[in-house]
């Protein structure tokens, strides 16, 4: 397994970003779960992980970034892009700034950075439509 990024949470839980997905390690517990595709992973290549949200590890995969829910397992997936071009993250490339909040992320392309408690969530998922059929 190779490994890009390695984190802890407040609650002394450590995540392990690696090329297979995202890995929960409880080391009073000595349990480990992965998370892949099958678990809502948009992408098994994780190249970053933090956890300095409180209640959620956000990480950053080769499509995009992701966060998790900690409680519920949840995973929330976004897209990164711009009008004609879309961003790689660059594996182990990432850092928070306690000072502003922001969590920045390396790309091919530069960095992303956001606040991750300004992020809201649209509780209306768009479905596709179908736009045209025939009986």
């Amino acid at each position: 397994m190779r490994v890009y990024a390695v984190t802890e949470d407040s609650e002394g839980t450590i995540w392990v970003g690696a090329a297979n997905g995202l890995t929960k390690i409880n080391p009073r517990t000595r349990s480990s779960k992965t998370y892949t595709i099958k678990d809502g992973l948009v992408d098994h290549y994780i190249t970053q992980v933090m956890a300095q949200s409180p209640g959620y590890v956000w990480f950053a995969h080769k499509n995009g970034l992701s966060k998790f829910n900690i409680k519920t397992g949840y995973i929330q997936n976004y897209a990164v892009k711009k009008p004609g071009q879309e961003y790689e993250f660059m594996d182990g490339s990432g850092c928070f700034d306690p000072s502003s909040g922001q969590m920045y992320y390396g790309t091919t392309q530069g960095f992303v950075h956001f606040d991750p408690d300004k992020i809201i969530d649209n509780p209306f998922c768009r479905l596709p439509r179908l736009l045209r059929y025939r009986y």
